[in-house]
This record gives C-alpha cells, structure tokens and sequence, in this order.
C-alpha cells in the first residue's frame, strides 16, 4: 500500500494509530537488513529478519546441525549445495515450505519485516503481508548485479532457484551455473519491482551514510 509522507512519520514516531508494517524486498546484499536494523533500532520497532528466523527453526536446525560453517547460512550452503546434486529440490521443498510457514504468522504493526530473496516466490502469502505494509524495494543496478554473481561463484550461499537452473548441452557445471544466477537475479529484480510499492533507487540508498539520509531517501518516494 503507498500510503503519504504525513502517514508514514505515525510509524517513525510510534503513534498508536499506526495500522501498517514496513516491509523490505531486495537482492541478497542490498543492505535490508543493515537498514531494516537500523531503522528498527533507532525508533523502536519491532525487526523481523526472515534469515533469521529459517535458520533457528527446529527443523531447519535439526537438517543443517552436523553441516561445517560458522553461521547457520554457512550451515545452510553446505546443506543446500548445488543445484544439480540429486537431493537439491526436495531440500528447496522444505526450505521454501518452512519460509511460507513463517510468512504466513501475523506480524502486527508497527514491525519492519525484512524478507529473504526468495520472499517474493510465494505471491499470495506476500500479497497478504503487503495488504497492510509500505513494501520497499533496495534498487540495483547491472554493474551490482555483475559483482553478486562474483560473489557467489566465490562463496555460495543458499539459493532457492525456483526451477531456474539448468544446464545446455554445451555448457559444464560451472558455466551453468553462472549463466543461470544471472538469470535468476533479473528474474528476482523484476519480481522485486512489481511487488514494491516503492523504489529507492541503488546510488540513493548505497549513499546514505546514516538512517537519516536513509529514511529521507524513502520519504521521498512517498505521496505528500
């Protein structure tokens, strides 16, 4: 819901009439969560981070406990694994069913909700979170796609690929691979864009040094 500068103040200042929650959408890296944090932190609101949650859930944790890493997105990846290993989509089963689980609960307001990538492959769940929230969407450009994909091939991380990887018959693993994050991450772009009720365009909100320049950059897309 895009909803005016004057409304969206009743959630930065906790007034009792706030009937909406804020709601992130993005890439992986874009800053939501940092932001989201931030935000929550400074006018106290509640801080839902949908990572978080997936990751302390009792059966996420039970399937990713003896796994090597640090975090349990460490944890996940190595579970996870490659899109092409043989047990991969009923893994991608049961993560995508425990998120639509958790997505599902009632969050009420005021609360920022801070999805994961994959929030936005489950449309009516998240057209039911978005009926009383302002969903923002961290904008990304071409370049800042480019240097995710580096990212990745470096370091995976857990990845729902809804059906989006596959594998030419003139390409290996790898080249597969990285022709198809590509494509996911235009996919998820435009997803993310048709789901926002606002836009903050990348050089705005990879410039804001501080909540305040951040919030000033979302004030701005609003209605006056």
């Amino acid at each position: 819901m895009l909803i005016t500068q004057k409304k969206f103040q009743t959630l930065l200042n906790s007034d009792k009439s706030v009937d909406f929650n804020l709601i992130f959408l993005g890439m992986s890296g874009t800053g939501k969560t940092y932001w989201s944090k931030k935000i929550a932190e400074k006018y106290m609101l509640n801080h839902i981070e949908f990572d978080h949650l997936i990751g302390i859930d009792s059966q996420i944790q039970a399937l990713i406990k003896n796994y090597p890493g640090q975090t349990n997105a460490q944890k996940m990846g190595n579970y996870f694994s490659m899109p092409w290993t043989p047990d991969f989509a009923s893994k991608e089963r049961l993560y995508k069913e425990t998120e639509q689980r958790l997505m599902r609960q009632n969050y009420s307001p005021p609360a920022i909700l801070d999805l994961t990538g994959s929030g936005i492959y489950y449309p009516q769940v998240l057209a039911r979170l978005r009926h009383n929230a302002l969903s923002v969407c961290l904008d990304v450009t071409h370049q800042y796609q480019k240097q995710m994909l580096k990212t990745y091939l470096s370091d995976p991380k857990p990845v729902v690929w809804g059906g989006l990887f596959s594998q030419k018959s003139d390409e290996n693993q790898n080249q597969a691979l990285e022709r198809s994050y590509s494509e996911l991450l235009a996919f998820r772009l435009n997803k993310y864009r048709n789901n926002a009720d606002i836009i903050i365009p990348f050089e705005q909100h990879q410039s804001s040094r501080t909540v305040d320049d951040f919030i000033q950059s979302l004030t701005n897309q609003l209605k006056t």
